[in-house]
């Protein structure tokens, strides 16, 4: 194995690619840094820009270079029209990683955050740290976050946590996003300012290619005599008005309407005379999607309803298509570029720019969309474990009322997660649409967006959930649901007001003797007992401990068992 400075010798020269014309500063920045992360001086390097100036094709570039020197890349992202789950980008750049060589093993916890390895997003956060440092203490590690204004709030998190401790470690975060779409509305723009304030990173804030730039793309694209070169060059300036992709799509157009055309081992261009290019590139796109059969533009619009990334299995299914049908429309799409040559291993569709993607979604008639999503909805409910979020997404879309149910469900899972803004924005969400229906979330789910509020440090929403559960349960008359908010608010109450404490954990105890079974009545005089001890009252603390243990002990429940010893212990040391 090469040493580390080995590995990456020479990169902060290294030539930009060709089709990063107007970017040679840029990327002179980036593998300086991209250097520096090989020699043990970590950083996060930001960068900005509205949609369609280079941003994913400057990560690809890059992302390449690093290979090339034998760093560890690992890319994820985020995506518009759907609902990112906690933690998405990072779990789609960690499905990426392969042991190979020295490298470590994945720890459990980052395969599966909500497993029983970690007890708070605190420990999750170290346990990424810990693997992030391990792997860049035998290879350079390369992180890419892609399109953070879409992020969900524990991403950005995440990214805090690593990003302000990344002294002496072999590790390159390079996190992008479109600073035009950052919204109030949006995690980002509340995390933004502390994530520059804390980690300081090199920020690179793209802007659009000036006229210089715009000749030397057209010149490294194609071979013409030089005034037609000038001429196509002000032409595209003057439609693309500088973006890149924008460039790109006026080019492909200009190509396929016959205007830049081959001649021999050369290439001719001629104005258009009754031709003119629609300044959105969305119109652009839309005349290239118009050449496409109609069963790959179906298939294709299926695919944008599922996402930026969509498996090929889901497109066949959602869109009734044989095998044939379906290799015909990947072919027909890469030619016409509007998706990405998929890796040999890889059975999935991936749009070759956002812009295609919202093209091909925005272009269907809503009542359509809203079939389309409800469709994919019932495929993804036949499979095995149903994603949550992704079900929540596409029931939302096509009005389904089953969309608060799986809401709901994508609020536990978050909370599960240690993501507890994303849990209180799915189950806002679910209430907002219950609402609407006429209807009311049930007393559980309001119970889980108390517990998201009371972890993420908000005790008076905590409080007021926690009453709106127990409201509900009562209304519903389940006794056990209201059980459990008495509990809920009585653990929360320790905190501010031991008198309102002991009222709702006694009521939890009366409740549970009169209707519920004997583990409520245990786990009621846990709850009480405790309540004693801390007011030092040992004594009452001792026989309702003791009392519990001889429940759960008959119960022959030994995680009981041993919480109540527990509690047993600490209430014996208090009395001395």
């Amino acid at each position: 194995m090469p040493r580390r400075a080995e590995l990456l010798q020479d990169v902060a020269t290294a030539p930009a690619p060709p089709w990063l014309a107007g970017r040679e500063r840029v990327w002179r920045q980036l593998t300086v840094c991209l250097a520096a992360a090989a020699r043990g001086v970590g950083g996060l390097v930001t960068v900005s820009g509205e949609a369609g100036l280079g941003k994913t094709a400057l990560l690809e570039a890059l992302a390449s270079e690093a290979r090339q020197r034998g760093a560890v890349v690992l890319a994820g992202g985020c995506y518009d029209l759907t609902l990112t789950p906690p933690y998405g980008p990072w779990s789609e750049a960690l499905a990426g990683y392969r042991v190979v060589d020295d490298l470590p093993e994945l720890p459990a916890a980052l395969r599966d955050p909500s497993s029983a390895a970690v007890a708070s997003s605190q420990a999750l956060y170290e346990q990424a740290r810990a693997f992030c440092a391990e792997v860049a203490a035998r290879r350079p590690l390369v992180i890419l976050l892609e399109d953070l204004h879409w992020s969900d709030a524990a991403s950005l998190d995440l990214l805090r946590s690593i990003g302000r401790r990344l002294d002496g470690l072999a590790l390159l975060l390079v996190a992008t996003w479109r600073d035009d779409e950052a919204t109030r509305q949006q995690p980002l723009y509340r995390v933004l300012p502390a994530l520059v304030r804390e980690t300081q990173p090199t920020r690179i804030d793209l802007q659009r290619l000036q006229a210089g730039d715009m000749r030397d793309l057209v010149a490294r694209r194609y071979r013409l005599p030089r005034e037609e070169q000038d001429t196509l060059a002000a032409w595209v300036q003057r439609h693309a008005e500088g973006n890149p992709f924008f460039a790109g799509e006026v080019l492909l157009a200009l190509e396929q309407g016959g205007a830049l055309r081959t001649e021999g081992d050369a290439w001719r261009f001629a104005p258009p005379a009754a031709f003119s290019v629609p300044p959105l590139a969305r119109q652009v796109i839309e005349q290239r999607l118009t050449h496409l059969s109609g069963t790959t533009q179906r298939l294709l619009e299926y695919a944008a309803i599922l996402g930026q990334e969509a498996t090929l299995s889901l497109v066949q299914a959602a869109g009734g298509a044989t095998d044939e049908e379906l290799v015909t429309a990947l072919e027909e799409a890469l030619a016409a570029r509007v998706v990405v040559e998929p890796a040999a291993d890889e059975l999935t569709l991936r749009f070759r720019h956002a812009l295609v993607r919202e093209t091909l979604y925005e272009r269907q008639v809503v009542l359509r969309r809203r079939a389309r999503h409800r469709r994919v909805a019932e495929i993804l409910l036949t499979g095995p474990n149903p994603p949550p979020v992704a079900l929540a997404y596409h029931f939302q879309a096509a009005h389904d009322p089953r969309a608060v149910e799986w809401l709901a469900r994508a609020g536990a899972r978050s909370l599960a997660l240690y993501a507890p803004l994303d849990a209180i924005a799915h189950l806002t969400r679910a209430a907002e649409l219950a609402a609407r229906l006429a209807t009311r979330l049930p007393a559980a789910a309001m119970r889980v967006r108390g517990q998201a509020w009371e972890m993420a440090g908000d005790y008076e929403r905590a409080r007021e959930d926690y009453e709106t559960s127990l409201r509900v349960a009562r209304d519903a008359g389940d006794r056990r649901a209201e059980w459990q908010a008495l509990l809920d608010l009585g653990a929360l109450w320790s905190e501010r007001d031991y008198s309102r404490a002991g009222e709702d954990l006694q009521r939890a105890l009366t409740l549970a003797r009169a209707e519920l079974d004997d583990a409520a009545i245990a786990h009621s005089l846990n709850a009480v007992g405790n309540w004693h001890a801390n007011r030092e009252e040992q004594g009452p603390a001792l026989r309702c401990h003791a009392d519990a243990l001889a429940i759960f002990t008959r119960l022959a429940e030994p995680h009981s068992v041993a919480a109540t010893l527990d509690l047993l212990a600490v209430a014996h040391y208090l009395a001395g």
